[in-house]
């Protein structure tokens, strides 16, 4: 296991671990994510497009 050190005002490699725990959790991988543009908004989803938020 390799260290994360980290500094600023976020801590990131905490959001990117938080995240593939999600991930994990909820058996969603990489190819289960997308995004839409339109002209005036765009959102990412996760499985279905009904699952989303917006960017």
């Amino acid at each position: 296991m390799g260290k994360a050190v980290q500094g600023g005002p976020r801590r990131l490699w905490d959001e990117v671990d938080a995240a593939l725990h999600w991930q994990d959790e909820h058996r969603i991988h990489g190819h289960d994510f997308g995004i839409t543009v339109e002209p005036d908004r765009q959102w990412a989803w996760a499985e279905r497009p009904e699952r989303h938020w917006e960017m």
